[in-house]
């Protein structure tokens, strides 16, 4: 028997165990299980169940030291946090530990762009965007959010870009566009098999439905100007974890053309890289400048280095680099946001 169940509510049960083997008996944490310490408490992120739990430093300190002891050598004081890490399946007690070593969390990204996101007004006219996706496409974009302003009878450029997308390799696609009453989005979700979702704007309610996997919403906010309002949100997956460790989930690896075709990170952001009629996307994506605050990671994040959930938070805030300290901050924004 290499592990007891992870529900124990009985000490004896341990202790049991323990002495059948005393010298090689250890505690391991779950694979799905890591715990991570801030400044003034720590957490356990459990990615199978997608949950976060905040505990002490004393905790946090007993974990790793119950996993790099044997249990013939465990004090007493550390006896005590063994029920609680076994009862809320944590990790488990092994007599052939050292089989059961940490899962690695490297990660390793392909250099294609994870994520485009485009604005085309076609009143403004200020590029060809079938010229653009395909750009995107033969650059191996794998998710692209087409947010597409039209008047009430621009289906033109709608069936243009529709014909355009059915072709085209994007992984997932998410198109935004204004309410329109005798759309038919059936057949638009059958003519772009990658399109995964439809988000309908200035709709006459908030609702959601379903075309089998596909998604489509309605909200009531207008299409223009599209707000930009910075969040947090918090992630608890393993691979997100992984990236968090190394990278900035929101900048790493994604790009977005506004409706005047001028290249930023995001839509709502000040700094512009480039303009499509004078740079192209591969030459703006590959240049240092770009590429500068991918690197931004939570631990370089003035405002969540000290966070215990900080590589959970995936944080859509502009960055400004402090260059003396080597260390971004928010631009004021977040101010009410509670960080532990």
């Amino acid at each position: 028997m290499d592990s007891i169940p992870g529900s124990v509510k009985n000490p004896s049960v341990i202790w049991s165990y323990m002495n059948k083997q005393p010298n090689e008996t250890r505690f391991r944490l779950h694979g799905d299980v890591v715990a991570v310490r801030g400044k003034r408490c720590s957490a356990l992120y459990n990615f199978h169940t997608g949950s976060l739990s905040l505990i002490d430093h004393a905790f946090h300190d007993a974990i790793n030291y119950l996993q790099r002891v044997p249990y013939a050598q465990v004090s007493p004081q550390h006896l005590d946090f063994l029920p609680p890490l076994l009862d809320g399946e944590f990790g488990y007690l092994t007599n052939n530990h050292e089989r059961f070593q940490p899962i690695p969390l490297e990660h390793h990204p392909l250099d294609a762009i994870q994520h485009a996101l485009v604005e085309y007004h076609d009143g403004m006219e200020a590029y060809d965007p079938t010229e653009l996706l395909g750009e995107l496409d033969v650059l191996g974009c794998q998710h692209l959010e087409l947010r597409l302003h039209t008047d009430a009878t621009g289906t033109e450029v709608l069936n243009r870009l529709t014909q355009w997308l059915a072709n085209l390799t994007f992984s997932s696609i998410h198109l935004v566009l204004s309410y329109r009453e005798a759309m038919d989005t059936a057949q638009l979700f059958e003519r772009i098999p990658a399109l995964s979702r439809i988000t309908f704007r200035n709709a006459p309610q908030e609702g959601k439905d379903s075309h089998g996997r596909r998604q489509l919403y309605y909200q009531r906010g207008p299409m223009d100007p599209i707000g930009y309002v910075p969040q947090l949100l918090r992630i608890v997956s393993r691979r997100f974890y992984s990236e968090a460790l190394q990278f900035n989930p929101y900048y790493h690896r994604r790009i977005a053309i506004d409706r005047w075709g001028y290249i930023r990170h995001d839509l709502g952001h000040h700094l512009e890289y480039g303009h499509i009629h004078e740079c192209s996307i591969q030459q703006v994506y590959n240049s240092p400048t770009f590429r500068e605050c991918w690197t931004a990671n939570a631990d370089r994040i003035e405002e969540l280095q000290d966070d215990p959930c900080r590589y959970a938070i995936h944080p859509m805030v502009p960055l400004t680099l402090d260059r003396q300290r080597n260390l971004y901050t928010f631009e004021g924004y977040m101010s009410n946001y509670q960080f532990y």
